[in-house]
């Protein structure tokens, strides 16, 4: 192989990973046995670096939390009586250019009533509240 030093090792070991042994003068390693063990752990050891590399890379460019700061609710909402239907209505904006797919949205009332049978004197209702999109002709960005 023509390997004297660590340098020379080391560099032939990147050549190996990257291009599957192109760098070698002989492609049989002058009949060397141990390249036969050596050569799949390399190739395998450089597949699962790139697995892991390409995985970290991915998950940093795709992190919720930091998409999840691009929506924003407005600070106050209003109760609409329509005859026996009471509504909450509120504003809901995306901050990027680029737009949510598929989106989900939960809202939730949570009711807080004095009630001296409840431990601590408060009972708290939660109930979940269908949601109805009321398209706004102006863009919140211009």
């Amino acid at each position: 192989v023509g390997v004297h030093t660590f340098w020379q090792a080391f560099c032939f070991s990147i050549e190996t990973q990257m291009s599957v042994g192109f760098g070698a003068e002989d492609p049989f390693f002058n009949d060397c046995q141990s390249v036969a063990w050596v050569m799949p752990t390399q190739m395998l050891a450089g597949m699962v670096l790139d697995c892991c590399l390409l995985g970290m890379v991915f998950q940093s460019a795709s992190r919720a939390r930091n998409r999840a700061y691009t929506i924003v609710f407005s600070d106050t909402a209003v109760l609409q009586v329509s005859g026996d239907e009471v509504s909450l209505v509120f504003r809901v904006a995306e901050m990027s250019s680029r737009p949510l797919l598929q989106a989900r949205m939960q809202v939730y009332c949570v009711q807080h009533h004095e009630d001296k049978s409840s431990p601590g004197g408060i009972r708290v209702d939660i109930a979940a509240l269908l949601l109805e999109r009321r398209s706004i002709a102006t863009d919140a960005r211009t």
